[in-house]
């Protein structure tokens, strides 16, 4: 098995390779042999940079609520294609993101529940910002390296915020640290939302630089939203209305039924409702 790598890898790659991966098990015996043969046959360096994965563990029903890794040989592995129906790629993606890579993966329904709770903040963002703007947040042009004025000191701080985000991904790809900084700027951008006169193009600015940085992880890259505005603006329209006339009864009744429709609401100071979609998975849709 050594042998056989070693060989394969000289054949295709050369005596030297930049990167090699494999879990964090096979680093003895597996990848020291490949190692020991490898350099002893040469006299090279065999890799460059070893990258060891954390393994997934999933709970067991002993006492104690220990966890086991997650193998073929052990014969408790969940086919990725069960994952994909059940949860879709972009909610699986973000799940195991959250992990950096070295770290073994606790898998459970649990925590991928709480992943999809976790996304869910960023998607009900661009819904919200499309109501406001009325723009496709998906088709904007990458952020510039220079915010709108309007946004003053929180400009600069989007961009120091960028820096950390590239940052963790050089320090050898700690995807989890990049996540955080992207919370830290979905928190900004829905503050922003509270401001009636800031201008259009400050929250699109912010927002595309959420998805662009996303999108070097996988993220962002399909609209989940199913609903039409169609059928959505003329309820919000009877519902403005009746608030108008002070019919909080019908406005009320109008909210519920909007909500059974999948749909959340935000009154903002301003007097002006916007609405975003409740996240739910997608299925598969780029596995």
């Amino acid at each position: 098995w050594h042998i056989e790598c070693s060989a394969m890898s000289m054949k295709y790659l050369g005596r030297t390779i930049d990167i090699h991966g494999g879990g964090q098990d096979l680093i003895f015996p597996h990848h020291e042999n490949e190692i020991a043969q490898s350099e002893g046959y040469t006299g090279q360096c065999f890799v460059k940079y070893w990258m060891h994965n954390g393994l997934t563990r999933i709970p067991t029903k002993a006492a104690g609520g220990s966890w086991k890794k997650m193998s073929k040989s052990l014969g408790n592995i969940m086919p990725i294609s069960e994952v994909l129906r059940r949860y879709g790629a972009e909610k699986l993606r973000f799940f195991v993101l959250s992990t950096h890579y070295r770290r073994p993966i606790p898998y459970s329904d649990e925590g991928l529940a709480s992943a999809a709770e976790a996304i869910s903040n960023f998607h009900q963002l661009f819904s919200s910002v499309e109501c406001v703007t009325d723009t496709d947040v998906y088709s904007l042009p990458p952020a510039s390296d220079s915010p709108p004025a309007s946004l003053g000191k929180f400009g600069q701080e989007c961009l120091e915020h960028k820096r950390r985000f590239l940052e963790h991904l050089d320090d050898d790809f700690n995807t989890a640290g990049a996540i955080g900084v992207l919370f830290d700027l979905e928190r900004g951008a829905s503050n922003l939302l509270w401001e009636p006169e800031l201008p259009n193009e400050a929250l699109l600015w912010v927002t595309a630089l959420i998805i662009g940085l996303g999108q070097l992880l996988g993220l962002f890259k399909h609209r989940f939203k199913t609903i039409q505005k169609v059928a959505v603006e003329p309820l919000l329209q009877q519902r403005d209305l009746a608030r108008k006339n002070k019919d909080f009864q019908t406005a009320d009744a109008l909210r519920d039924k909007l909500t059974q429709m999948g749909v959340c609401l935000k009154d903002l100071p301003s007097g002006k409702t916007i609405w975003y979609e409740k996240y739910q998975s997608m299925e598969a849709e780029d596995a």
